[in-house]
């Protein structure tokens, strides 16, 4: 899974590369490292998951596979992703909504 926090008060999309076997359980790893960044440019969660793949580790526990690093430039709109392999939240306290249904309003 990659995830990405949008545009923070003044940054770009920070981004990760993690292996979990849940939205909520990547969301998680990400949000802990985005809370403890040492600058105001990052936003403190995380609020766009997109599927990119299987793992094919034996090594199942979830971990950060890579990042945090800035890839606004590399995950454009996510081009080729459909929307069912994508989700997204507002707010840190707001549960997972898949793209499919966010933007269907």
């Amino acid at each position: 899974m990659i995830l990405t926090s949008e545009d923070g008060p003044d940054g770009e999309d920070t981004s990760f590369i993690i292996k979990a076997d849940s939205v909520v359980g990547a969301s998680s790893l990400a949000d802990d490292v985005l809370c403890k960044m040492p600058h105001k440019k990052v936003a403190c969660f995380c609020h766009r998951i997109t599927r990119i793949g299987e793992s094919n580790s034996t090594n199942n526990k979830p971990s950060i596979v890579m990042g945090p690093f800035v890839g606004a430039a590399i995950m454009h709109d996510d081009e080729g992703i459909d929307n069912s392999e994508r989700w997204i939240r507002d707010d840190q306290d707001e549960g997972w909504i898949s793209f499919l249904d966010y933007y269907e309003d």
